[in-house]
Formats: structure tokens, sequence, C-alpha cells
């Protein structure tokens, strides 16, 4: 094999022994073999994404350090892509959890600064079904909605939030509306605003067909006048989205338990 690292059939019959090493007896041995072969052959084969799907399927922990050790090599990383974000997610260690959740979170290390995947929404989707799944991780997203994130951390945790759907997600994401950042309002907050606001109607079995409604969420106006008489860095945002919901109103009607004024009673 050594000496015929450019043919890719022989690659492919290495990479079939490789898958099998994490399922052997003494697991923890056979990914220490995969990862003395991967590093000494410096192997950056997309053909690798195989090792890394069973790498995640062999619920085994050292697992999860290979796979972080995977991150830190910027050409192999790319040639994994989503592979890797769904090895991480299926070994579901507290560690691999960690390592999913600093994709989102400062405070967390373990990843190389600035590590970006070409489907975003392959890294959402499989936060969003942790979060759905474990209440402390769905609880530690939720607060990190009220934090400055880099621009980046920002827009995933937009789309996670997106996912999640909960109506305590969606008033927990509305603390991403930031008059300092661009965009203001990340596209996923806005649409799942949309979402909450307007009710697709289906109104016939053609599945593209159906009639916009109006549909009530009192708690999320109430949570965006919040914001703009009492918080200096959403105030634009927030009045800009309340307009925008009175336009929404304007256009398909308003629901009889929805009062004109969200903050009527005051």
């Amino acid at each position: 094999m050594r000496l015929h690292l450019w043919d890719d059939q022989q690659v492919g019959l290495l990479i079939h022994a490789l898958c099998l090493l994490p399922f052997i007896e003494n697991a923890a041995a056979g990914i220490a073999k995969i990862r003395e072969v991967v590093r000494e052959l410096r192997l950056r084969t997309y053909q690798l994404r195989d090792v890394t799907a069973a790498l995640g399927h062999s619920r085994c922990l050292e697992a999860v350090g290979l796979l972080r050790e995977f991150a830190y090599d910027e050409v192999l990383i790319k040639q994994l892509g989503e592979a890797w974000i769904n090895a991480v997610a299926v070994l579901d260690f507290p560690e691999s959890r960690q390592l999913l959740l600093s994709f989102v979170d400062p405070e967390i290390s373990g990843l190389p600064a600035g590590l970006t995947f070409e489907s975003e929404d392959i890294q959402a989707a499989r936060l969003a079904e942790l979060a759905l799944r474990d209440a402390a991780i769905r609880q530690r997203l939720l607060q990190l909605c009220t934090m400055q994130l880099p621009a980046l951390k920002r827009r995933l945790l937009a789309k996670v939030v997106g996912m999640v759907g909960t109506t305590e997600a969606m008033v927990a994401g509305l603390s991403l509306i930031d008059d300092t950042a661009a965009p203001q309002v990340p596209y996923e907050i806005w649409k799942q605003l949309e979402a909450t606001f307007v009710e697709h109607k289906p109104t016939s079995a053609v599945s593209n067909a159906y009639t916009l409604a109006p549909r009530s969420a009192n708690s999320i106006r109430n949570k965006l006048s919040e914001m703009m008489t009492m918080d200096a860095r959403r105030k634009d945002s927030a009045s800009s989205l309340l307009a925008q919901i009175e336009v929404w109103r304007l256009e398909h009607g308003r629901p009889h338990d929805e009062p004109r004024n969200p903050l009527f009673e005051c």
C-alpha cells in the first residue's frame, strides 16, 4: 500500500480495513491504529468519510479524540465535511456533545478557531436535535442568545433556534437581534417570526396550496415591546419588527384575542 498511494483502488482497500478497526474486541486499540495509519501515510482522501462514519457508529469514547484531531487538519476536515459532524452527533457522549456545542458557545474550547463547513444546515440540525433531547444543552443555547457572539456563531445559533421551533426558543431568539450587527435581524429569526404570526393553512390535497391566516403570539409582541422601550442595543430592530407585524395584520387580519397595542394594559 505504501508504494501505491496514488492508486485509488489500493487506497480503497485500505479504507475498508480501517473501517473494521473501531469494531474489534479492543476498539480503543483499533482506533489508535487508525490514528497511526492516517498520520503516517498522511491520508487526506475523501474516502476517509467512511472511516469517519465508522468511528461515529463505534460507540467508543476514544473516537471522540480522533475526530477532534481530524478537525485540526485543515485539508482533511474539508474532505470529511458533514460526515464529520454526523459522526460526532451519533457518538452522543458528553464529550462529543460539548464538541458540537462549541460551534456556538465561545466559552467551550476544543476545535480550531473559525472552523466552518459548507453546509451550516447540517450543523444546525444536529445541534437542534441535541437541544430537543437534552434540557441542559437547550437551556445553554437559549442563554447564549443573550450574549454578544461572533458573527459566525450568531448566524449558526439563529439557525438552531429556528429549527428548535418552540415558543420558548422563539422568544429567546429575539435576543439575537442587534442594531449594531449585520444583519440586524438574522434571516432565520425573521422567517420564524413570520411563520409564528402568519399561519399557512392548506386548502386542498395539493401540498403547495394554502391560505394565509393571522395567528396570535402575544408573548412575542410583549417581548419586542419590552426591547423597544428598555433595550438600547435592540431598540430599532424591535421597533421595525413590531411595525412589520402590523403590516401582516393589515394584510391578513388580526386575531380576536390580540390587542392592537401590546402595552395597552399599561
